[in-house]
């Protein structure tokens, strides 16, 4: 089951959310003969909307179903980066719609990514050699 983590801080990165989740999900008790809890997937997006506003949010992959419904009753108790999250199950939407129905709560023209982390590039490392 994929589990949707709603407005999590900006400063998150793809490891940060991995290690929260999977600290959440060490703590849940395994029996014997049962699958253990384990993600699959973990990923940072970032939705920007036509007004500029950014908002981050965490989309994570857990198996068994039964351990993603623990997750997200769990994950109320603990905080992000020193904010407190919560989550709920991910619903999957079509964008083939041209047309959205009455229903839709998706705000228009919104510009969804995959957060990338920047590697750092260390340059000149022979000139900072002590002599």
């Amino acid at each position: 089951m994929k589990v949707f983590i709603p407005r999590i801080p900006a400063s998150t990165t793809k490891n940060q959310l991995w290690q929260f989740c999977q600290g959440i999900l060490d703590k849940k008790l395994r029996l014997p003969f049962i699958e253990a809890p384990r993600m699959l997937s973990c990923d940072v997006v970032s939705i920007k909307d036509q007004r500029g506003s950014v908002d981050n949010h965490g989309i994570v992959s857990i198996v068994p179903d039964k351990a993603a419904e623990w997750f997200i009753t769990q994950i109320k108790k603990h905080t992000l980066n020193g904010k407190k999250v919560f989550a709920r199950e991910y619903k999957e939407r079509s964008q083939a719609s041209s047309q959205p129905p009455a229903s839709e709560r998706r705000r228009p023209q919104l510009k969804i990514e995959k957060v990338r982390e920047q590697k750092i590039v260390v340059e000149a490392l022979e000139s900072f050699q002590k002599k």
